[in-house]
């Protein structure tokens, strides 16, 4: 009776412990389970943490998923070799020509610069319509974009010179090929440019204010060019079978449709 007496304090401590070092161990396992949320934020019972390609679209209550969109451009359409004349500060009259050169090549000496058309700044627009679907926050949208364009470039031979055309080489009486040389050139460019765009897409998350919106579709381009140059020769004559006055016209229809990938991406700054 004694002995039991002597040992039940010991008994009764050593389960104390015992239930601590359990009790201990099982706070330090819950310290070390990785958190499905960051720290300090709030969340909810059997809620789970937003992803990272959660949609970016606009949600509007009540809205019919359809949006329309409309922009003001100032555009300067320019096109390479519309040169349309040379300046000549020597005169001579008639410019030979090398046929063996190809397709024209001056080879008489020749001391001027090219005359390059002037392009100027036009104004357009752009309009275009869409749709938010509801499979997996897709979109469709198609843009239109009208342009048109008239460039008009006017130039005066040097002084004691002329202008060498590059348009419209006449052949003199011998039936030699001869470059025609004027006082004033004149040439009027003309463009209609014509774009439709056509794509689907998905604007989601990749960070807190870092979105994106790849998308796939098609183009479809008409352009429609035309060029107009006039010259102008009152004074000299250059063998009786080349006139005064040069007019050449020229015109291209082109179109083209082909696929589209863009990938588009917004920083949330504010906010």
């Amino acid at each position: 009776m004694n002995f039991l007496k002597n040992t039940t304090p010991w008994v009764a401590a050593s389960v104390f412990a015992v239930a601590s070092l359990f009790g201990q161990d099982k706070t330090s396992d819950k310290k070390k389970e990785a958190r499905s949320f960051e720290q300090g934020q709030d969340i909810l019972k059997a809620q789970m943490s937003p992803n990272y390609t959660a949609p970016a679209t606009t949600q509007v209550r009540g809205a019919w998923d359809f949006f329309v969109t409309g922009s003001f451009i100032y555009w300067q359409p320019t096109e390479d070799n519309l040169e349309y004349a040379v300046t000549n500060k020597n005169y001579q009259g008639t410019i030979a020509l090398n046929s063996t050169a190809g397709n024209g090549a001056l080879t008489s000496g020749i001391t001027g610069n090219w005359v390059k058309q002037d392009f100027q700044f036009q104004p357009g627009f752009k309009v275009g319509l869409g749709m938010n679907s509801e499979h997996d926050d897709w979109d469709v949208f198609a843009e239109y974009t009208w342009l048109r364009d008239r460039s008009h470039s006017t130039t005066n031979g040097p002084i004691t010179g002329d202008l060498v055309a590059t348009r419209g080489f006449a052949v003199n009486s011998s039936g030699t090929a001869v470059a025609n040389v004027y006082q004033t050139a004149t040439q009027t460019f003309n463009c209609n440019f014509d774009l439709l765009n056509f794509e689907m897409g998905r604007s989601c998350y990749l960070g807190r204010a870092l979105t994106v919106r790849p998308a796939v579709g098609v183009r479809g381009t008409l352009i429609r060019q035309k060029l107009h140059t006039v010259y102008v020769n009152n004074n000299i004559v250059i063998n009786s079978a080349v006139p005064g006055k040069a007019t050449y016209q020229g015109w291209n229809h082109s179109w083209s449709v082909g696929p589209r990938f863009s990938f588009n991406t917004n920083w949330l700054m504010g906010g």
